[in-house]
């Protein structure tokens, strides 16, 4: 395993073996350190500092800590301490236990929202909450699926598929779970290029290219989605603003293009 390792950081996947160092929680200096010590199998300290490109102290301090973690393993030899790769198993191993320290955080969480909801009254939503970025797309999808009432749509641009490219198959399996349609006037920029989704009625109009902004009505609820670089997320409950935009959205609807 550590010569499979090794074979794809000297050849081809040295970029996607930092991204796991750094979802494990290494830092720049041990990451540094852990794949010089993979391209030369086995050596000492002060070699690989100069390797990694990091001050002598610091590969000393930042190997002590991949010891204690279980990643690097030393022996002495003539004196000299003499680091190599610790079984690469290690790796699944911690992230089984992250799974597991995430498994606790979630019934810990799961116990305190009860209680939290009353001290902060927050059983009766606020009126209007503003969210940035993916996670706050996520939010508001699944908040649809949560209310499981038609989601009425305008105005999503081609950026938003690209975007969400990962996201959008495990949501459509949730909504399709939930049996929540979606009835959507797209750009005609879209046509062909929306995916083929189940419980999706799809219309298209005239608008401009690029438009970033999108606007879902579902229940007594409003989305709205700049899709911007860091996208903007207002979610708005409130009957009469839902109301106005769905009377808003059947006006779009009848006068548009269907699929």
């Amino acid at each position: 395993m550590i010569r499979i390792l090794r074979y794809a950081v000297q050849y081809y996947y040295m970029d996607d073996v930092r991204q796991v160092l750094e979802k494990l929680d290494f830092s720049d200096s041990e990451a540094d350190l852990y794949l010089a010590l993979l391209r030369k199998g086995e050596s000492t300290a002060s070699a690989l500092a100069g390797k990694a490109d990091v001050y002598r102290r610091t590969a000393y301090d930042s190997l002590d800590r991949l010891r204690e973690r279980g990643f690097v393993s030393c022996v002495e030899k003539s004196g000299e301490k003499i680091y190599s790769p610790a079984d690469v198993n290690i790796f699944l191993d911690v992230v089984e236990e992250k799974k597991q320290e995430l498994g606790e955080v979630e019934d810990r969480i799961k116990g305190m929202v009860p209680e939290l909801k009353k001290k902060h009254g927050s059983e009766k939503e606020k009126e209007v909450k503003v969210l940035m970025g993916k996670r706050a797309v996520k939010r508001l999808f699944y908040h649809e699926v949560e209310v499981g009432e038609t989601v009425h749509l305008i105005g999503t641009p081609l950026k938003s598929e690209e975007y969400l490219d990962t996201f959008l198959p495990k949501f459509t399996r949730k909504r399709k779970e939930a049996e929540v349609p979606i009835k959507a006037v797209y750009p005609r920029e879209m046509k062909g290029e929306v995916g083929k989704y189940p419980l999706l009625e799809a219309r298209y109009i005239e608008k401009e290219k690029g438009t970033p902004v999108s606007t879902a009505v579902y229940g007594d609820n409003v989305g709205i989605v700049l899709w911007i670089e860091k996208p903007l997320v207002i979610m708005i409950k409130s009957e009469e603003v839902s109301r106005s935009l769905k009377n808003y959205f059947d006006l779009i609807w009848k006068a548009a293009e269907p699929e």
